[in-house]
């Protein structure tokens, strides 16, 4: 029997995802000078002189990469909340620190913020937006840019920083 003879036996029949597919493919086999079925029929063979495709073990691992998927989605979500609850608490830490200067009536020794204080001994003119920027404070939170306000207006009084048109500058 020759190879004519059995060409029906011996025939598979192949659909690409895509026609574009197909062109991408029948480029590659004539760059190298031999058919598309050959082409293809050579790539099958190589594969599986390597030992694959083993389709169970591709099937789990795209499980374990959706296992994976999932989990990295719930620790996103449990980051998100515990990101909200420390934003939550540094505000409040950021409202007790400042606490002392919201009102006029406290009596004792007062501490100046210590994250305010580093920002103004550094070089230059330091303006409203910027203090409040670098202390990470909402602008729109009026307690906390009071107290920040009632702050420097102390250390302005202290002698310890001069206010201008620029801003805020240590002199202290």
């Amino acid at each position: 029997m020759s190879k004519t003879d059995t060409i029906k036996q011996r025939r598979v029949d192949v659909y690409l995802d895509s026609l574009e597919r197909k062109k991408e493919l029948k480029k590659v086999a004539e760059e190298e000078d031999i058919s598309l079925s050959k082409f293809i029929q050579r790539c099958v063979e190589y594969t599986v002189d390597q030992g694959g495709p083993d389709l169970t073990e591709t099937g789990a691992a795209k499980k374990k990469v959706e296992t994976l998927e999932e989990e990295v989605s719930e620790l996103r979500r449990k980051l998100e909340r515990k990101d909200k609850v420390i934003e939550r608490l540094e505000d409040e830490l950021r409202k007790y620190r400042l606490e002392q200067f919201s009102g006029e009536e406290f009596e004792g020794v007062r501490e100046f913020d210590k994250e305010l204080v580093e920002v103004l001994k550094e070089d230059g003119w330091h303006n409203d937006e910027e203090i409040l920027r670098r202390l990470d404070i909402d602008p729109k939170n009026s307690d906390l840019v009071s107290a920040v306000r009632r702050q420097l207006e102390q250390l302005e009084n202290y002698g310890l920083i001069r206010s201008g048109k620029m801003g805020w500058r240590w002199e202290g």
